[in-house]
């Protein structure tokens, strides 16, 4: 009987023991590991963005920063709240206009510039008594990066037009989309702060970084 008993309780200690060594290598072996995640991936995950397509936009950004001049063609329109035409009389003029900008980079977030604009079209400021036709505008600007390739920029000058001159502030932004590295296009929005008025200009310049 004794050996009977004896026999039948060695396979139970033998699985205890077994089971008391799984018990403790699974936990000396600690938690599962994790791989490790680029900081590029984690980055473009945040923005909603691929890696990849966030490492070519950062390479494209710094080809641009090595180029320092940017020269541009704008074609737009500009709209006057207080103009009005003097053939059908309409208060709120939309006029076709025409620009020329040049831009310095002097590092990864300034940049300063020129900007000479033309418009193509006559109207009349009536609370003013002013007569405006074809006006030719010149400014000095100073341009920052918010983040690459969109900047906002800021600068004074002066409207030209044979009635009268007039002095001007302006503020504005601007996207840049590069392709085949040097060119680009760029889509904006502007004010200019007159001294006997405001307009307001929408526009999309073609030009190039060297």
């Amino acid at each position: 009987m004794n050996l009977l008993l004896r026999a039948n309780a060695r396979p139970t200690v033998t699985a205890g023991l077994a089971a008391i060594l799984v018990l403790l290598g699974s936990s000396c072996a600690g938690p599962p590991k994790r791989h490790a995640v680029p900081v590029e991936q984690m980055d473009a995950a945040r923005l909603g963005e691929p890696a990849d397509g966030l490492a070519e936009r950062d390479k494209s950004f710094e080809e641009e920063l090595a180029k320092r001049h940017k020269l541009a063609l704008a074609v737009g329109y500009t709209h006057i709240p207080e103009g009005v035409d003097e053939v059908e009389g309409d208060r709120g003029v939309w006029v076709p206009a025409l620009g020329l900008d040049y831009y310095y980079r002097l590092n990864e977030k300034w940049k300063i510039g020129l900007a000479a604009d033309i418009e193509f079209g006559e109207y009349l400021i009536v609370d003013k008594d002013l007569n405006r036709h074809n006006a030719f505008i010149l400014v000095a600007l100073a341009g920052y990066e918010l983040v690459p390739f969109w900047a906002v920029f800021a600068g004074g000058g002066i409207e030209l037009e044979d009635h009268k001159n007039l002095g001007v502030l302006r503020l504005g932004t601007e996207y840049e989309f590069m392709f085949q590295r040097d060119w680009l296009i760029a889509p904006g929005l502007l004010a200019d702060f007159k001294w006997e008025f405001t307009s307001w200009s929408v526009y999309v310049a073609g030009g190039r970084v060297f």
